[in-house]
């Protein structure tokens, strides 16, 4: 009892630690993918809207810049969308609070990229550095900033997205990789269950005619159902 004990806990212990280690990787990969596309999607939104844009910041239409910032910034976890010149003086900026996008004033610099490339710069602040705006949440922010330009630089769009989005995201993530773990652990012990009686009994049967072999002197062993099974084919 001892010995098919011992061969269950082992043989069930390197099953629950291979699921475990699977299921946290897929996890762990798919966590990753979807962070990968919210940077993904905040870049193609911040490219887009610098390209529209560029037109209605040399006519200084900031009314068209504020719609078409409501228009585009669909996806979710974007709270602020904010056109500056390439001083970093806030153009127009909207901002999504409760899920309503409203236009938001504000005249302080900000501090935009130093270099004036025509790619996407993308960097992340934490929640300390981020205490001063509300709606960045709890948990950080990342921003992806793209230079508008006609022929020479004309000032920078900066996206925001608020990481708590992202974390709930996460946990639904990790919430489901656990259910699944769960459900392949116990359904693995089950069938190991089932799959180790056959041949435990039958060691539980040599053993018992072994230790009892001097008190029966040319007794035969029972051929378990199970060595009959194999032997019959």
């Amino acid at each position: 009892h001892r010995l098919e004990r011992q061969l269950m806990v082992l043989t069930a212990l390197c099953l629950v630690v291979s699921i475990l280690g699977y299921g946290a990787y897929t996890a762990k990969q798919q966590t990753d993918l979807a962070r990968a596309t919210i940077t993904a999607q905040m870049t193609a939104l911040a490219q887009n809207l610098a390209t529209v844009n560029a037109y209605f910041m040399v006519t200084n239409d900031l009314a068209s810049i504020e719609a078409i910032a409501i228009q585009t910034a669909t996806v979710p976890g974007i709270f602020s969308v904010l056109v500056t010149d390439t001083a970093g003086k806030p153009l127009s900026e909207v901002v999504n609070q409760n899920g309503r996008w409203s236009p938001r004033f504000n005249i302080e610099k900000v501090t935009v990229p130093t270099e004036v490339k025509p790619i996407t710069y993308t960097e992340e602040a934490s929640a300390s550095a981020t205490q001063r705006d509300f709606l960045a949440g709890h948990s950080g922010k990342i921003a992806a900033w793209h230079p508008v330009s006609s022929g020479s630089p004309l000032g920078w769009v900066r996206v925001s997205y608020r990481l708590d989005s992202f974390d709930q995201t996460a946990r639904a993530i990790w919430a489901q990789a656990l259910l699944v773990i769960v459900l392949a652990i116990v359904a693995t012990l089950g069938l190991l269950a089932v799959l180790l009686r056959p041949p435990m009994r039958a060691l539980r049967e040599a053993t018992q005619f072994a230790a009892e072999l001097d008190q029966t002197l040319g007794a035969k062993l029972p051929v378990s159902s199970r060595a009959a099974e194999i032997q019959a084919l």
